[in-house]
């Protein structure tokens, strides 16, 4: 094997167990005994348990941005903020839907390490920027000073980071009828900015 296939090996079965078990509760030992090795392999590829961890909050959270980005940055043409808030919505869930332990590792573990925690910061900084470019495209939020537009960004993310823990308890829900949800209530809240009175 490789060692980048080794490496993703690794990943995907540490963060399993991570979820599973907790950071603390986490041995090398049972990550190495699952993949078919010894434990000093996986110190060869990251250094400590942290690092372990670091790495598997990192790989989540460059596929949740890489996602997530994508749905802000696709031009469709004629399309409104709330479209756009949907199909950002509605990227997320599906990632999450397919991906529920990275989601896991993000909201649960990041905070235990360093690196992870800082990752995570990332994720969400450049979620943000993302929802601004598209926030700033209605003429009524060009004009309001950049910082209210990115009070607003915070808020959207929030609110699909929220609504994603939501889905996960209720499953009957469908992703599209998650996503309208989150572009019913954030444009709900974004009318009164945009729309004159």
């Amino acid at each position: 094997m490789t060692r980048a296939a080794r490496e993703r090996q690794l990943l995907k079965i540490a963060a399993e167990v991570f979820t599973t078990r907790g950071f603390v509760d986490t041995t090398m030992d049972e990550v190495a005994d699952r993949a078919g090795i010894t434990k000093p392999v996986i110190y060869d590829h990251f250094g400590s348990k942290e690092g372990l961890l670091a790495a598997c909050v990192a790989t989540a959270s460059d596929d949740v941005r890489r996602v997530t980005m994508a749905a802000w940055q696709v031009e469709r043409p004629g399309a409104t903020i709330k479209d756009y808030l949907r199909e950002s919505a509605r990227a997320f869930l599906e990632y999450v839907a397919d991906n529920e332990v990275s989601f896991r590792l993000i909201r649960d573990l990041s905070a235990a390490s360093t690196t992870g925690a800082s990752a995570v910061d990332r994720m969400r900084a450049d979620q943000v920027s993302a929802s601004v470019g598209i926030l700033r495209r209605a003429a009524a939020l060009r004009e309001r000073p950049i910082a209210e537009v990115e009070a607003i960004a915070e808020i959207v993310v929030g609110i699909e980071d929220r609504l994603v823990g939501w889905r996960l308890r209720h499953p009957e829900t469908t992703i599209d009828e998650a996503a309208e949800i989150v572009a019913a209530v954030i444009w709900g809240g974004l009318r009164g900015f945009i729309v004159p009175r």
